[in-house]
């Protein structure tokens, strides 16, 4: 197992999978990552090969618990991921998709 490859996605790994998820990020090139956390980003005119890498590379980590096709912004994917919402729902409903 490569040891940055990111984890699989789940609420209960989400702080290691944060991280090292933003580490796999950082390495396939700054634009990916800025993509994926600044929302003024979207100006940029690299943006749209970094999104398409950035969503391609979350979309690998997630189960079909977790599906992400409806959207085509990485940064929305990646706060709908990470957020405190999400996490506490699965927490106590793991059932809840």
């Amino acid at each position: 197992m490569d040891y940055l490859a990111p984890l699989m996605f789940d609420v209960s790994n989400i702080d290691i999978w944060k991280l090292r998820m933003s580490a796999y990020l950082k390495v396939l090139g700054l634009h990916v990552y800025l993509a994926t956390i600044k929302k003024t980003y979207f100006s940029n005119a690299k943006y749209i090969t970094a999104n398409a890498q950035a969503l391609d590379a979350l979309k690998h980590t997630l189960s079909k618990d977790y599906m992400i096709s409806h959207c085509d912004s990485v940064f929305t994917v990646w706060n709908t991921l990470t957020s405190p919402k999400l996490q506490m729902t699965k927490q106590h409903n793991p059932h809840v998709k």
